[in-house]
Parts: C-alpha cells; structure tokens; sequence
C-alpha cells in the first residue's frame, strides 16, 4: 500500500532541530506559523541557509515563507529530494 504522506520523520526531525536553533527556543508544534513562533525575516533567511546546508537542496526563501510551518517545510524538502 502506498504511503500517501510526503513527509519523512526525518525532514520533521531535521525542521525542528534547525527551527530550535534558528528562533532558540526548546518546543514548537509542528503545525505552528514560524512568525507565531517568533520568527522574522532575518531568521527565515538563516533558516534557509541552514536547510541549504544540511540537505544540499536548492531551497528558495520563498518557497519557505509559503510552507511556513515544520509540517509544511518537511513536506517541500521531500518533495524536493523527490524531484
């Protein structure tokens, strides 16, 4: 049976491990707006970095404003990694 979710515990665990550094704090649930959490837009320019760099994925700024939540950020770099 196929598995209809795009994201992998992995890129879930990856976005909470560089959302903590980013934003330094210890929790978020996954379905929290990264501005909730305290983001701003220097942060969401360091988070892209740090993506950039832990998965070697071309990820745009843009594309990780729209997909503003862990969930929705490990469900572009899965779709990403996918091609």
């Amino acid at each position: 049976m196929p598995d209809n979710t795009l994201t992998a515990p992995a890129d879930l665990e990856l976005l909470r491990s560089l959302w903590r550094e980013v934003l330094e704090i210890e929790e978020m649930a996954d379905d929290l707006n990264f501005f909730d959490a305290g983001g701003d837009s220097l942060r969401l320019v360091a988070l892209v970095e740090r993506i950039r760099q832990e998965t070697g994925l071309r990820v745009r700024t843009m594309d990780v404003l729209q997909a503003a939540t862990v969930r929705g950020q490990a469900d572009l770099l899965a779709g990403l990694a996918r091609g």
